[in-house]
């Protein structure tokens, strides 16, 4: 005979995660403003600009508020976010954002790498972990940035959509 389920454990482990992801999103704001002065001491303003609002953007509106929903282990850290990347630029950013193209997809891309060149600096992250970061993104834009054209040319199959949905 198997076990009731006991939602009051349930209740509290979600309420344990949801607690860890505010948590979560605290530390990623601290960082954002550390960020955003490695930038400013490196870049011009129109750059700093680019890299900043993709890396906000990224973190707030898909990776800290998405992303980490999308299992009940237990939530990834900034740190840990290039664990999203994939879904990102392969399902998330081409349906959602309407600016998505090549450009930006690019653009992104680029800023993922400064933004772990950051932490790496800072003793954020490992070396291992900013050459895992600069290895996908190498191996994998070529496939986002194809992914996106067929998408915005509107030269993707219906099963091809469904798997965007339904991922």
């Amino acid at each position: 005979m198997s076990e009731e389920f006991n939602w009051e454990e349930y209740d509290k482990e979600q309420k344990q995660r949801e607690e860890e992801i505010e948590r979560q999103k605290e530390r990623a704001e601290e960082i954002l403003e550390q960020f955003d002065k490695w930038l400013k001491e490196r870049f011009k303003e129109k750059t700093v600009i680019t890299h900043l609002s993709n890396i906000l953007f990224y973190l707030r509106s898909f990776f800290l508020s998405y992303y980490v929903n999308l299992d009940d282990d237990e939530p990834p850290t900034v740190e840990e976010s290039y664990e999203g990347f994939s879904y990102f630029f392969g399902n998330f950013f081409i349906r959602k954002c309407l600016w998505s193209n090549e450009k930006s997809t690019r653009e992104y891309a680029t800023s993922f790498k400064r933004f772990y060149a950051f932490l790496y600096e800072k003793e954020m992250v490992s070396q291992d972990i900013l050459k895992c970061v600069k290895q996908r993104i190498k191996e994998e834009l070529p496939g986002w940035v194809t992914k996106v054209n067929r998408y915005n040319r509107g030269e993707m199959t219906k099963s091809e959509m469904m798997d965007f949905w339904f991922e």
